[in-house]
């Protein structure tokens, strides 16, 4: 960070956080589009991941959903919203439509997943640097402690990453329904929420 006479500078002040609003609109897109991809997403991505409020609102009504062992598809998730009255909040039937359309292929939500985890990570990295940085400035506890405080505070980030796990290959845990939601997807059929019980774990 830049200081000047004890102040962040203004050009850090204005500096927009890290995220990638393209892959937060992929992934939704992907677990519109499969039900797998709504399991497996499911367990590397909470709504705190998302940089868009209105993709935090999207996920956890998809996630709602898929909790009451729902399809999740545009219609439901239209449905869910209205029902929330969060649907124009969130730019209305077109705009979860056109989540659909924003996904290049089901296949590759996995990576989606990890920018958007990883973009996650960077700005709470962020948040922390900053909270160091106002606990060292104000000169209130010791040197030590000050480390120790911030080695807890990147721990938390790291155990985060670590609890989540690596999101396998989506090829791998359901090759025959990914392709599947894919060609409906490219064929321009309708796409709807198959549930996946087989789907039990990614180990």
């Amino acid at each position: 960070m830049t200081k000047r006479n004890g102040k962040v500078s203004a050009e850090t002040e204005t500096l927009v956080p890290p995220h990638d609003l393209d892959a937060e609109r992929a992934v939704i897109g992907a677990m519109l589009v499969s039900e797998v991809v709504v399991s497996v997403v499911g367990r590397i991505l909470s709504r705190e991941d998302f940089y868009s409020e209105t993709h935090r609102v999207i996920y956890d009504a998809m996630s709602r959903l898929s909790a009451q062992h729902a399809p999740v598809d545009q219609l439901t998730l239209t449905n869910e919203l209205r029902g929330l009255g969060e649907l124009d909040r969130i730019g209305g039937r077109s705009y979860v439509f056109r989540l659909v359309e924003s996904v290049p292929t089901a296949t590759h939500a996995d990576r989606y997943a990890a920018i958007v985890r990883d973009k996650a990570n960077l700005r709470r990295m962020i948040d922390v640097a900053s909270r160091i940085y106002q606990s060292a400035y104000k000169e209130t506890h010791d040197v030590p402690q000050i480390l120790d405080e911030a080695e807890q505070l990147l721990y938390q980030i790291g155990d985060r990453t670590a609890d989540s796990g690596e999101l396998r290959a989506l090829a791998e845990l359901a090759p025959d329904a990914i392709d599947e939601a894919q060609l409906l997807y490219e064929a321009g059929g309708t796409i709807t929420g198959t549930p996946m019980a087989s789907l039990t774990s990614t180990s």
